[in-house]
């Protein structure tokens, strides 16, 4: 028996409005061999009703509803745990894809062995159908004969290029990199690929076959009741510059000698953000400081 080629993880919780569309895009792909596991973290509207639907109807469809609301993060791990397939790519319940999209990146990671990841351009676009912006990654803009330490330099600086978690992965390559827990931090997705670009090439596509569902309101409003939710810390980015330095030095995929790299790099993050943080680190020396302008404005006034 053929070992199964892809393998699809689309996690949701509450996803009633938009993931008609996405699993309907993702049965429309013209690759067929794949498994679709859909992990439903215990949603409370009409999610699982919508699912079970569609897993009856295709047999590539496989349901899962947890119990309880495990949180965003395992529930990622959760479906790359399940997967049998020889590629994996994760989907999130509000975006589409064209129907080349896994055909496409597919062929791409099976003629050139070298790279662990391949992913598309990408159209970005609001809850109203108006587009942000466009990730296109031409001839100019390619990441495919980018040496790791240009894509990690592109990643730490806040590149779009973090979109790549939604790209097609080599499964033995992800499942090693995911042996330990997603950092706990704001935009863990960006410390992970950080940690992605250190470790495998990243093969990039110029046509758009990628369409991500964007939001205007903050992650912190639309997930006032997520586990663990990182962005409202108060000290967020100080966590996140301290986190991401401790992800990727005790990383096991990234070979010793390109963790030399990850220092002044992360150095000059710091100095890049050191306003921010010093405004989180020490509030009480930024209430004194406001104290000093005001006093100062006033003589001079």
């Amino acid at each position: 028996m053929n070992k199964l080629e892809v393998s699809i993880g689309l996690p949701t919780r509450n996803g009633e409005k938009s993931i008609k569309k996405s699993v309907e895009s993702l049965l429309s792909q013209s690759f067929k061999d794949f498994e679709l596991i859909i992990s439903d973290n215990a949603s409370l509207d009409h999610t699982e009703k919508i699912c079970k639907r569609f897993a009856k109807r295709d047999k590539r469809i496989i349901y899962i509803r947890q119990k309880r609301n495990i949180g965003p993060d395992p529930y990622f791990m959760f479906v790359l745990k399940k997967a049998k397939g020889k590629y994996f790519m994760w989907a999130a319940d509000d975006d589409w894809w064209d129907p080349n999209f896994i055909s496409r990146l597919k062929k791409s990671l099976d003629q050139h062995l070298k790279y662990g990841v391949a992913m598309s351009s990408c159209v970005r676009i609001y809850e109203n159908g108006e587009i942000r912006d466009k990730i296109k990654f031409s001839s100019k803009n390619s990441l495919t004969k980018l040496s790791h330490f240009k894509l990690f330099t592109k990643m730490i600086r806040g590149d779009p290029i973090h979109i790549f978690i939604y790209g097609l992965f080599r499964s033995n390559l992800l499942k090693k990199m995911t042996k330990r827990p997603f950092p706990k931090c704001m935009a863990a997705d960006r410390v992970f690929m950080c940690q992605t670009a250190l470790t495998a090439r990243f093969y990039s596509l110029s046509d758009f076959l990628y369409f991500r569902r964007v939001y205007k309101r903050p992650v912190t409003e639309r997930h006032t009741n997520s586990i663990g939710n990182e962005w409202a810390n108060p000290r967020a980015n100080a966590k996140y510059i301290m986190t991401l330095l401790k992800y990727l030095i005790t990383s096991d995929t990234i070979p010793v000698y390109r963790k030399f790299w990850i220092i002044p790099i992360w150095l000059l993050l710091i100095w890049k953000h050191r306003n921010l943080l010093v405004y989180e680190l020490f509030p009480k020396y930024n209430q004194f400081r406001k104290k000093i302008d005001v006093l100062i404005h006033k003589a001079v006034g």
